[in-house]
């Protein structure tokens, strides 16, 4: 009998984990600032169709509190971290990506990282990040190859010894410009970070 009790709480757990999952509402995060890409693919066409709310986010941030060196909400520019602005430039390299701008846990707005070299545009608020990768390395002659082979083949994992190149080949903090629309909900989350920062 304890032994049918124990598996029914554990299927109980696992349904409610997998309901969880099916909703992707955000957990409960210390993260005061969070880009996160969104998981499914959607048509470039069908982007205006949807909101911060309705897309599914991938499960963890591609860029988070640990991740931002400082920020200017006024300038909309976020100062990352070399391995940051590694995983961040592998997962934007030459791609349109969907995301979604977090706050304090709350979905603040759908936007896109864009390449320049895109011939339409979505009509949502974004940014290019073409250059993210190479500000990181300092030339885009210093791109290691094993970065440069994880783009080629769209593997998108971006493995440890991928984020060790940071501290063995000559990298720098990047600035990236992500668009803020003037959310005081941004705005206050930044100020947290930023007074976070400096204890």
């Amino acid at each position: 009998m304890k032994i049918q009790t124990a598996l029914a709480i554990a299927l109980g757990v696992a349904l409610a984990a997998s309901a969880h999952g099916r909703t992707n509402a955000l957990t409960a995060s210390t993260n005061l600032l969070a880009i996160y890409l969104v998981a499914d693919k959607i048509p470039d066409e069908q982007l205006r169709n949807h909101t911060a709310t309705d897309v599914r986010l991938a499960p963890t941030p591609i860029l988070a509190d640990a991740d931002f060196v400082t920020c200017d909400v006024t300038k909309d520019t976020f100062v990352i971290t070399p391995p940051a602005a590694i995983r961040f430039g592998i997962a934007t390299f030459a791609a349109r990506v969907p995301y979604v701008m977090v706050a304090e846990g709350k979905r603040i707005y759908l936007g896109v990282f864009d390449t320049s070299v895109s011939s339409s545009r979505t009509g949502l608020p974004g940014t290019f990040a073409d250059t993210v990768l190479v500000d990181c390395f300092m030339g885009l002659d210093n791109i290691p190859e094993e970065v440069l082979a994880t783009i080629r083949t769209r593997d998108g994992v971006v493995t440890e010894r991928l984020l060790a190149l940071a501290s063995t080949k000559p990298t720098t903090n990047v600035v990236v410009t992500i668009p803020t629309l003037n959310d005081q909900r941004v705005a206050v989350a930044a100020k947290k970070l930023l007074v976070r920062s400096k204890r």
